[in-house]
């Protein structure tokens, strides 16, 4: 039930999206930049995507950039636009932020007073100049922006997390205006807000600890980032199959009715039906800590459908191989009906999952790479010596000890501080590593002949 009803709300949220400008599906070439804070340098959701096109669209190479910044607010990114996304030349700037311009600490318990009241309605005054300038400014680079209404702030689970009640209420409102600005400028745009919210609402209802964030009530886990990650997809792609083997009596109809796949041989020969066919793509490889957004979501059905359907089949139960790799048994309605072998741990999928491994050794670079910048735009920007490593050490100590020691975060960003004096040395390396590395995916990703037998038991 609760499946049913997420459908129907992303359907509408779609629906609303594409009322306006659709979202891009990305060709070869392309060069895409997603720009935000720590969701986005964190980068689960738009690293999922990133996968998507590496084994649906083998064929198209796309260079994805990560531009995200932990903490940033619009002003931040004003400041970064020609050092952290131009410099990459992208075709597309994809943005997401707010979560940090609501200023949440003023949405504390306690902190009712006139004067708070103006501070939030300040700060959303400023988010909403500043986004529109930063429009103002890429579309003056010919690049095209595609806006992302942010993720949510969860203020409703009950956790043990303090709870800014009314956050989320605040972003509602930085969410609206990318509405507004999507039709003043006529550029896409792509709701997370609205469908992470109804999710949230519906988990609840029998789990009041339930959250598709984490605990800490902002930053999306897997589930939640791929949720976010569906939606963008879904707001492009209506749908998109992996491929479609329907195997009939001859090889001339077989191709025919077959989609997204290559014939390259058909044989029925002792009792044993062959085919050797070639797809132009590839299953996607889902994570375990990701499944449960496939409650949340019909990602396998709109998404992950690699079909093979068998007609004519005599009665009885059969055996599926692929390259003499036994894969499973199947009765002839199964076949028939049409099985996915996204759904089973085929030479495909084996072949999906290098590629994912090959990706997260590009995305543990990018982090080393992001931890960089990090450091250097919300921490150095006005320090001289940064290239003086003995003193630009000393100087983050004191930061941390006079300005940091008591916050929360402190922990973490002593790590981070720490971090980025062991990689900073590296970083010209990191970006030919990345380089490397992705010009190894997709030597990876190309499809390949495969061999299906089906065998009568």
């Amino acid at each position: 039930m609760l499946k049913k009803y997420i459908l129907i709300l992303a359907f509408s949220v779609i629906f609303f999206s594409l009322n306006g400008q659709s979202l891009p599906i990305f060709k070869s070439g392309d060069r895409v930049c997603f720009v935000g804070n720590s969701i986005t340098q964190a980068g689960d959701f738009h690293h999922n995507i990133s996968l998507f096109y590496a084994t649906r669209f083998p064929e198209r190479e796309i260079t994805f950039f990560n531009a995200g910044i932990s903490g940033d607010v619009t002003q931040g990114v004003i400041n970064r636009l020609d050092q952290d996304v131009f410099i990459h030349d992208p075709h597309y700037v994809i943005i997401m932020i707010g979560m940090n311009d609501i200023s949440r600490e003023l949405y504390a318990k306690g902190l009712k007073s006139r004067e708070n009241d103006l501070k939030k309605l300040k700060a959303i005054e400023l988010y909403k100049f500043n986004l529109d300038s930063i429009i103002k400014r890429i579309m003056s680079k010919n690049m095209k922006v595609v806006l992302q209404k942010p993720s949510i702030y969860d203020q409703t689970a009950v956790l043990e997390r303090f709870n800014n009640f009314g956050a989320n209420d605040a972003l509602k409102i930085c969410a609206d205006y990318m509405g507004e600005l999507a039709q003043k400028y006529k550029i896409p745009f792509v709701d997370y807000w609205t469908i992470m919210s109804n999710i949230n609402k519906q988990i609840q209802l029998s789990d009041s600890s339930a959250t598709i964030v984490s605990p800490d009530r902002v930053h999306p886990g897997a589930p939640g980032n791929f949720v976010i990650s569906y939606q963008f997809l879904k707001s492009a792609f209506s749908s998109s199959v992996v491929s479609s083997l329907i195997i009939k009596r001859s090889k001339k109809k077989t191709v025919k009715a077959s989609i997204n796949c290559e014939i390259k041989a058909l044989s029925r020969k002792n009792g044993i039906l062959s085919v050797q066919y070639k797809e132009k793509a590839l299953p996607y490889p889902i994570r375990d800590d990701q499944l449960k957004a496939l409650n949340w979501t019909d990602f396998i059905h709109d998404f992950n459908q690699q079909l093979l359907i068998i007609e004519s089949l005599k009665t009885g139960n059969y055996q599926l191989k692929i390259d003499e790799e036994f894969i499973a048994y199947f009765t002839h309605q199964e076949l028939e009906k049409g099985v996915n072998l996204a759904n089973y741990f085929t030479p495909q999928m084996k072949q999906a999952i290098q590629i994912r491994e090959k990706f997260n050794e590009l995305w543990k670079v990018e982090a080393n790479q992001r931890t960089i910048k990090h450091i250097e735009f919300m921490h150095l920007k006005d320090f001289e010596f940064k290239s003086d490593l003995n003193k630009t050490k000393i100087f983050l100590d004191s930061l941390h000890r006079h300005k940091y020691s008591g916050a929360s975060y402190s922990t973490y960003l002593k790590t981070q501080f720490d971090k980025y004096v062991i990689l900073k040395p590296s970083e010209y390396l990191f970006s030919e590593q990345i380089a490397s590395l992705r010009k190894q995916v997709y030597q990876l990703n190309k499809p390949v002949i495969h061999h299906i037998q089906i065998i009568k038991r």
